[in-house]
């Protein structure tokens, strides 16, 4: 073999040895990848349970706001009636006092004057 035999050799060797070096790191990076896989796959199971927990305690929250938001807007109903039935009791029941008032006031400004004639 000549001189060029040689370094032709020798850069093959170079780039075989570059190269088993790389999949050596490649396999112990993925070797490292799979076993945080593994870590978070068996997080995963752990939060699991937790997840259903979170999402039924979600629901039957949602549902207890569902009812009262019911109960809210019923009592927003039977505030507006009662206010309604107020004002109605109100408009009702000052019309007549107010001339009753008036009346009994001139009555007595009524007898006052008669009594100053006497």
């Amino acid at each position: 073999m000549n001189t060029a035999g040689w370094a032709v050799l020798a850069l093959c060797a170079g780039v075989l040895v570059i190269v088993v070096v790389w999949v050596r790191r490649l396999a112990a990076t993925v070797t490292r990848l799979a076993a945080r896989v593994g870590d978070l796959e068996a997080s995963f199971t752990e939060v699991g349970p937790l997840l259903a927990e979170t999402r039924s305690a979600l629901r039957k929250s949602e549902n207890r706001n569902l009812r009262a938001d019911d109960l809210l807007q019923a009592a927003t109903g039977v505030t507006a009636r009662a206010d309604a039935a107020s004002r109605l009791a109100y408009e009702v029941a000052t019309n007549p006092l107010v001339r009753v008032l008036a009346w009994t006031r001139g009555v007595r400004r009524g007898l006052a004057a008669l009594r100053k004639q006497r």
